[in-house]
């Protein structure tokens, strides 16, 4: 997972990555935080940390099997996520 400028295209950022392919991605508006959900069922949330190495802030499998979608509410302080 990675992060780059939107103008140039430079990498700013590389993320932890998961043990298979992503198939979701979210950033929370307004805060540092990516989450990433894999086929495999696993949802990792990290914070972009700018000057130093990203921080892997929480990991859960709570799915039999691959997320296939995630969203998240600033409001509700709430992350959603679906699947097997």
């Amino acid at each position: 997972v990675a992060a780059h400028n939107l103008n140039s295209g430079m990498l700013l950022s590389e993320f932890q990555a998961h043990a298979t392919d992503i198939s979701c991605l979210a950033v929370w508006p307004g805060t540092n935080k990516l989450f990433s959900a894999s086929w495999d069922g696993v949802v990792k949330i990290q914070s972009d940390e700018r000057h130093r190495r990203p921080q892997l802030k929480a990991e859960f499998q709570k799915h039999r099997d691959g997320v296939t979608c995630l969203a998240c509410s600033p409001e509700l302080m709430l992350l959603a996520t679906g699947g097997a």
